[in-house]
């Protein structure tokens, strides 16, 4: 989080870097009541879900709301646009890239948009100070879990967290204290020391004047022979693949 807060002071366009979001299609009947309770619940249950991170010196400190600060959820109907495909790309893109303020909050906020009366798109994005990929899993299954209980009028039927980030956060911060982080951390400034700010790689364009975190996928397939050649140089410096 403290590195996340620092490279947010750099600026919104390197801040937006960090945002994480998606689009759920929801075919069907949508208890709209169901759902807004059910990621209500969430934000509630998590911590690190309605945590602020103020300012106090020039150090970064957490602020957790109430349980009862609910999720921001915005509803938008456009079952009676015309161009209602088009605007909803837009919207999509508009939410993923709209601006948090780390220090006010709320760092998860969606949008529930109706096309009709059977199909919603959920759009959800949070901070990466607050969420990360490992936690999309968790949200998938207590959604679906609080949405069908309170479908059928059913309570939270989730057991209570005894741990929370802030608590990992504690635990952690306090293992930087430790002889043994002081060893790893003197070894990897050995390791690293001398290595340019910027590599001198070939680059196939220009590198920009200043970074704005343009990127793309490309798809390529590599053959039998060229993956296993991979496989035994990732093996050879003890490293994954996804690392080579």
């Amino acid at each position: 989080q403290q590195r996340l807060w620092f490279l947010a002071q750099m600026g919104r366009t390197a801040s937006r870097a960090y945002h994480i979001s998606f689009a759920l299609r929801l075919k069907g009947p949508l208890d709209r009541q169901a759902l807004g309770a059910a990621l209500d619940r969430i934000v509630a249950r998590h911590e690190s879900l309605r945590t602020r991170f103020v300012t106090l010196d020039g150090v970064p400190l957490q602020q957790i709301e109430a349980a009862e600060v609910g999720c921001a959820l915005l509803e938008v109907d456009l079952e009676n646009t015309p161009d209602r495909g088009e605007r909803l790309r837009r919207l999509i893109t508009e939410e993923a890239g709209a601006a948090f303020d780390l220090a006010t909050g709320p760092l998860i906020r969606g949008q529930l948009i109706r096309l009709s009366e059977q199909e919603h798109v959920l759009l959800v994005t949070m901070h990466h100070i607050v969420w990360d990929g490992w936690s999309m899993g968790v949200l998938w299954r207590e959604l679906s879990t609080l949405y069908a209980a309170y479908r059928e009028g059913k309570s939270d039927p989730l057991p209570p967290l005894s741990i929370q980030y802030a608590d990992y956060a504690h635990w952690q911060r306090g293992r930087m204290s430790e002889p043994e982080f002081a060893r790893k951390r003197a070894y990897w400034q050995s390791q690293l020391a001398g290595v340019p700010t910027v590599h001198g790689l070939p680059l196939d364009r220009v590198r920009p004047a200043q970074l704005d975190f343009t990127g793309a996928v490309l798809e390529r397939h590599l053959g039998k022979e060229l993956l296993q050649r991979l496989q035994t140089l990732a093996a050879h410096h003890n490293a994954s693949l996804f690392m080579v």
